[in-house]
């Protein structure tokens, strides 16, 4: 496509139609969208990898992977596994201040429904808080994330001293030993 910005906007407009069904404009202005949401490196997880299509009535490759214009699966939302999105945002432990200095979870909420270009600014969230993770500084909830088990012990061996040490200072009370 070397030449088809010279071409005048009536040829434009010729071609967008034989390959999109949609004038020049349209899709200049979603091939930009869509740029601007690849920009954000949105973690693949986050993603829809295929996303059904109107105009096929199958479901084809996502439009950040193989363009297609919005009019033949819908809108930019459909493109985003919302349920990973908001898994995260619930799984973070919004009482620590690493995690809460970037605002309370229920405004994150409302952003997020409001706006799908509100993500942009979850990803950044996300990324410092992974990062943050990385380095040391727990960010999750302690039911969720790497460190799961460590919270989660359901068997207690009340014979081995260890065990029984741990739950004399887990509980904070004494236990009687058989």
């Amino acid at each position: 496509m070397e030449g088809y910005l010279d071409l005048p906007v009536v040829l434009q407009n010729m071609v967008m139609l034989f390959a999109y069904e949609t004038h020049a404009s349209v899709v200049k202005r979603e091939v930009e969208l869509l740029l601007s949401a690849k920009a954000w490196r949105i973690p693949t997880t986050m993603l829809k990898m295929s996303v059904f299509s109107f105009q096929t009535r199958t479901y084809v490759a996502s439009p950040l992977l193989r363009f297609i214009p919005l009019t033949h699966y819908g809108d930019f939302r459909k493109l985003i596994n919302w349920d990973a999105v908001f898994e995260e945002l619930w799984s973070f432990d919004f009482r620590r201040t690493v995690v809460r200095c970037w605002g309370p979870r229920n405004q994150w909420i409302a952003d997020l429904t409001r706006d799908w270009r509100n993500l942009g600014r979850f990803i950044l969230f996300w990324n410092n808080l992974i990062h943050k993770q990385r380095k040391g500084d727990p960010v999750y909830r302690p039911s969720y994330g790497p460190n799961y088990g460590q919270y989660t012990r359901t068997t207690w061996d009340l014979r081995n001293d260890r065990d029984l040490e741990q739950l004399r200072g887990a509980s904070g009370a004494g236990v009687a030993r058989n």
